[in-house]
């Protein structure tokens, strides 16, 4: 049995995503990094981040947040390099702040934070990091918005929640973006301070109505533009922009460059969310975004609602590919959740048009809800004319081969989807998949492009002339 997926059209471009092979899960966080909560035992709980320690120093390899700011250490940029002593010494960590997995110093925050009144925070404003927080993305800035920083200073982009009790008689969750600074090369960090934020935070919800606000994103510098990027949940995507080199609060809008139309980054609009025209069609939440210096564009993959993962590229950040499923295998990996790209030189960039991307899924095995991962490999290759008019009348798909674990794995790699934690937000339908047999293999034409060109002309993505993007797997 297999599993196909549709082709989507790929305006005026070829870039083809190829997954090398099934997902396998893994064990090796559990195998050497100690529990931080009961029920995310062992894996990560958001997305991850990972940074070289030494960009001049290859052998010094890579520092790992884990999520929820448990920082590890690598040997390379695969999380099998794992090291068991932990980046941070935890007895110099700060004790009794956010997750008990946090293992470095708190210090206090170095700006402001702006009031309630501006920010939509309940109480004076300050409330909105009592509960969990998770830094998503973190960035040198000497490789970002100050080349003359100190190499050891990060800014780090942090999902926030705000555990509360409501009136309604539910265990509420509001949800927010902060921004943090480390000057030590994340050994210690200030307080996150608000910059994105959605909606007036009240006590009225209820238990159909936990979780409020916004978050559950991906951060990125865009050079050329010189601006800070995050594309959050708010049910589709939501883009947001600053051009603050630090990112600070107040320096935020959100942009739906499709439309043009923009909301100021706190609270936002009281009507529906500002969502991204080109990500509208396969509703998610949790985005990675790296950087593919050997295609020149950037690469997204995300978590579709209800399962399955959507992948999209973009040359400028702003305006993306339609999005298409790339892996979804209920049966296989459950309640598919949390995707990490990782690159050689970490989540954020990767030279070699290559990456690896990591995601959990609910298949309950002895240590938890397992960690799984897949190698994606990028690069041109379009269809012949036969396939092409298959793709134009809707008969074309492609396969993928039935699940795998490796050989670090205990679990079965089955099971069935638990209950969702929260419900999603209501949001367009995404794309479908289908389930057949398959016993013709895909093969390539020969021809390729290096690239993720989009002409600048060309904003419709709908042209009937466009060549197509596709999803390979090799090796089943």
């Amino acid at each position: 049995m297999y599993r196909l997926f549709q082709v989507s059209l790929f305006a005026s471009s070829a870039i083809a995503v190829t997954l090398q092979g099934q997902p396998k899960m893994l064990s090796v966080i559990a195998d050497r990094v100690k529990p931080w909560s009961g029920n995310a035992a062992n894996v990560p709980d958001g997305k991850m981040f990972m940074l070289r320690k030494d960009p001049s120093d290859e052998s010094a390899g890579f520092i790992i947040n884990t999520t929820p700011n448990n920082f590890l250490t690598s040997t390379s940029s695969s999380i099998n390099d794992i090291s068991t002593t932990p980046y941070n010494d935890p007895n110099s960590a700060t004790q009794g702040i956010g997750d008990a997995g946090a293992n470095f110093v708190l210090k206090a925050n170095t700006i402001p934070i702006p009031d309630a009144s501006v920010t939509g925070m309940r109480g004076n404003g300050s409330m909105y990091d009592g509960g969990s927080w998770w830094i998503f993305n973190a960035f040198r800035l000497s490789e970002t918005s100050q080349p003359d920083a100190d190499p050891n200073s990060l800014i780090g982009f942090e999902h926030n929640e705000d555990y509360f009790a409501g009136s309604g008689g539910g265990d509420c969750t509001y949800k927010s973006i902060g921004i943090r600074y480390s000057q030590d090369l994340g050994k210690s960090w200030a307080r996150s301070v608000p910059i994105v934020t959605k909606g007036q935070q009240t006590e009225s919800c209820d238990e159909a109505n936990r979780f409020t606000g916004t978050g559950d994103f991906a951060a990125m510098w865009q050079p050329d533009r010189k601006e800070w990027v995050i594309l959050a949940q708010e049910g589709p995507l939501v883009m947001s922009t600053s051009s603050d080199p630090l990112a600070k609060p107040g320096s935020w809008s959100r942009i739906d460059p499709v439309s043009g139309q923009t909301q100021p980054g706190f609270i936002g609009s009281t009507d529906e969310p500002l969502v991204h025209g080109d990500l509208s069609s396969i509703a998610g939440s949790n985005p990675s975004i790296i950087r593919d210096e050997h295609n020149q564009c950037w690469h997204m993959v995300y978590a579709k609602w209800g399962g399955g993962l959507a992948y999209t590229n973009t040359t400028d950040l702003y305006r993306w590919e339609a999005p298409m499923i790339i892996w979804d295998d209920p049966d296989m990996t459950p309640n598919t959740q949390y995707p990490t790209l990782v690159g050689d030189e970490g989540d954020t960039l990767a030279t070699d048009g290559k990456t690896t991307m990591y995601f959990t899924a609910a298949n309950h095995v002895e240590w938890g809800r397992p960690l799984w991962s897949v190698d994606l490999t990028f690069g041109g290759a379009t269809l012949s004319a036969n396939d092409t008019a298959r793709v134009a009348n809707g008969t074309f798909t492609n396969s993928t081969g039935s699940g795998a674990t490796d050989s670090d794995s205990t679990g079965t790699g089955t099971g069935s989807a638990p209950a969702s934690s929260s419900s999603p937000p209501a949001a367009a339908e995404g794309a479908t998949t289908e389930q057949k047999d398959s016993t013709t293999p895909l093969t390539d034409t020969g021809d390729s492009d290096d690239e993720c060109p989009m002409d600048e002309d060309d904003t419709s993505h709908t042209t009937a002339t466009s060549r197509m993007r596709r999803v390979r797997r090799v090796g089943a």
